[in-house]
């Protein structure tokens, strides 16, 4: 018998939850660097109601909130560059633009994986006019802890798109 599986076939299904929190981790994240709102603003109820009530609903009401974005969030990633060997991290971002306001949210990147990155409409409304931005790299160091971390956050420059 062997331990190896040749192209082994892996299918599973996602449930509400797995979807409530990426809605949830992009929404904390966005309050987190838009400090004037409190999560509390009633243009915000459709995404809290999502990651507050767990229906059997799955795909209908994550469809409403999250979808997939195509354009990478790291500038090396949108030039072709490929991250150095051993490279793990996950990427966060915020935006308000012109109708709304939208988290990015992309975990576990590697040198050999661009991980899906989703996208979540935390609030549609008129009354967002502007362009604002914030953006985290939580890069792993390649070794051992480092000062008793694993990794370091680190400030992305922005630019909304």
């Amino acid at each position: 018998m062997s331990n190896v599986i040749e192209r082994p076939v892996l299918k599973f299904q996602v449930t509400d939850r797995y979807h409530r929190a990426f809605a949830k981790l992009g929404f904390h994240y966005f309050l987190s660097q838009f400090s004037r709102f409190t999560g509390r603003e009633g243009c915000f109820a459709d995404i809290r109601q999502f990651i507050a009530e767990d229906i059997d609903d799955s795909q209908a009401r994550a469809s409403s909130f999250i979808t997939e974005r195509k354009t990478p969030l790291l500038s090396t990633i949108a030039n072709g560059l490929t991250p150095p060997d051993g490279w793990r991290a996950h990427v966060i971002a915020a935006e308000i633009r012109p109708g709304g306001c939208v988290a990015h949210v992309q975990t576990f990147i590697t040198c050999d994986w661009k991980s899906p990155i989703r996208t979540i409409v935390l609030a549609r409304s008129e009354a967002f006019t502007s362009l604002e931005a914030a953006g985290h790299l939580f890069l792993y160091h390649s070794d051992e802890k480092q000062d008793g971390y694993a990794g370091e956050a680190k400030a992305l420059p922005v630019m909304p798109i």
